[in-house]
């Protein structure tokens, strides 16, 4: 699974430079769409999301945004969202602010056992850990 990275930036700077760093051509409609979706996503991450909305979001049906994510990113839209998701909690948790369910809740991933199961998936570590670490590495 490709890595996601924070850019610096308007999120408008850091969609078009993470899709022109992967995706293979240099213009067209494609990239265009991958721009909106992925912007969707950046801003209602937080919600319930479907695949039928995010592709609302570019004007197009379902299949065709599985088809232009993998084709972009080498990722499905799913797998994008919750990449992004996980991105974000790793913020919150460095922060150290808010509980673990909060963080669940603002990232989008329902309960807090949900978080803890997907974030291990991802990061190889659990919430909890992960936050600990940080604090770790930031003393």
């Amino acid at each position: 699974m490709r890595s996601l990275q924070f850019y610096t930036g308007s999120r408008e700077e850091k969609i078009e430079e993470f899709t022109e760093e992967f995706y293979p051509e240099p213009a067209g409609r494609s990239k265009e769409q991958i721009k909106q979706m992925m912007n969707y996503i950046q801003e209602n991450y937080a919600e319930k999301l479907t695949v039928s909305e995010i592709a609302s979001a570019a004007f197009i049906c379902e299949r065709e945004c599985y088809r232009i994510f993998r084709k972009c990113l080498q990722m499905t839209p799913t797998e994008y969202l919750t990449g992004f998701r996980i991105q974000k909690a790793c913020r919150m948790l460095e922060e150290g602010k808010k509980s673990i369910t909060e963080i669940a809740l603002d990232c989008g991933m329902g309960s807090g056992s949900y978080f803890g199961k997907v974030f291990r998936k991802y990061q190889g570590v659990s919430p909890l850990a992960y936050r600990g670490q940080w604090r770790e590495f930031a003393n």
